[in-house]
């Protein structure tokens, strides 16, 4: 989540100055918006631990130009593509740091429409393990309720063995809830995740 103050050079279409900021770790991703003038952005969020600025500036009018703070946040609402596989971690300082005590995060990530599961592929995970899995925990359910009666697999996640290769969804919605205690301190996870087609829509494209 980025926030600051905003003054550089006008122009309704920014084309002299301009910021410029994506979704993802180049230009490359979704474009968030484009900023000029002193109007100040609205507070900006990621969909995930990465966001990519870009600011161009010409030679003529000179502004006193801008301040970005930003913080981290964990959870939040994503979009499950066929064929684009995205990576989702447990934490801003994955890899760097271990996760932060006392967490409750959800992510809630929707397919694209309504005939497009949610696939998740666990490649690295690393929590506080006990038998119950009471303390640190990764549970991932059928819906955008947490309810126990969509959670999938039946159970929750932790330790240091991954989950099982792949999980689905079973329908266009899946939720992932991470939660951690107040003691111990791990690494933390990072998955993929990826659309689907729903089996129960191949069949009905099949029978037209």
């Amino acid at each position: 989540r980025v926030h600051g103050d905003f003054d550089v050079e006008e122009h309704p279409d920014c084309a002299y100055y301009s910021l410029s900021i994506y979704d993802g770790v180049s230009d490359k991703g979704a474009q968030i918006g484009k900023y000029c003038g002193s109007k100040k952005p609205q507070n900006i969020e990621s969909s995930s631990n990465r966001m990519f600025m870009h600011f161009i500036s010409d030679s003529s009018v000179s502004k006193r130009g801008f301040r970005i703070t930003y913080t981290s946040v964990c959870g939040g609402t994503l979009i499950a593509r066929v064929g684009e596989p995205r990576t989702l971690v447990s934490h801003s300082l994955y890899g760097d740091n271990n996760y932060d005590a006392d967490t409750y995060c959800v992510w809630t990530i929707t397919g694209e429409d309504i005939s497009v599961g949610v696939n998740i592929t666990c490649l690295e995970f690393e929590l506080e393990w006990d038998g119950d899995c009471n303390y640190d925990y990764v549970s991932l359910y059928n819906d955008a309720f947490i309810s126990d009666n969509e959670l999938i697999g039946n159970r929750r996640f932790c330790g240091e063995e991954l989950p099982q290769q792949t999980l689905n969804s079973t329908d266009s919605t899946m939720s992932i809830v991470f939660k951690t205690d107040d003691t111990i301190n791990k690494k933390g996870f990072k998955l993929i995740f990826e659309g689907y087609r729903l089996p129960d829509f191949d069949d009905e494209t099949e029978t037209k």
